[in-house]
């Protein structure tokens, strides 16, 4: 870049790909190469995942993801498979569970893992309620998170 903001702005390139298969199976891709002002070496950034829309014809959404990087200020990958279910169009529900493993000068934790869950329910077209619990346990990353929201979309 030519301007004081573009040196610390994203540089790079990246893409993907998405292909929808017969019977709700689904393989995409996104691959990177990044940087910014300062940094060492370039940063290389990898996703594959694929999904099953109606596993084993019970509405359940399957999608397993892995996910790996490496840049200037640490390594890692991270695997994460994401059950989910819509109920008559107005509950949503999700878990996901996965690992995490990342390796900086920055930190001492170098392998995490962790479950979500989350619901969400649209009674009418204006309200909705959200509620979700993490479980996270790895290194300094121990705790347990629950979350309730209640709105009005405008």
């Amino acid at each position: 870049g030519t301007g004081l903001l573009d040196r610390y702005l994203f540089q790079g390139l990246s893409g993907g790909a998405h292909v929808d298969l017969p019977k709700k199976i689904s393989f995409y891709t996104s691959l990177g190469k990044s940087s910014a002002t300062g940094d060492a070496s370039g940063s290389w950034n990898q996703m594959y995942g694929i999904t099953l829309g109606d596993l084993l014809r019970t509405g359940l959404r399957l999608d397993a993801r892995y996910s790996k990087f490496n840049s200037s200020f640490g390594k890692g990958d991270y695997k994460a498979i994401l059950l989910s279910r819509t109920f008559a169009g107005k509950f949503d529900w999700n878990l996901q569970g996965g690992f995490q493993n990342f390796s900086s000068t920055l930190t001492s934790t170098t392998q995490s893992h962790f479950i979500n869950t989350y619901f969400d329910w649209t009674p009418g077209r204006i309200a909705f309620f959200q509620a979700g619990y993490t479980w996270q346990r790895g290194g300094t990353m121990n705790y347990d998170q629950f979350e309730f929201i209640a709105g009005k979309r405008f």
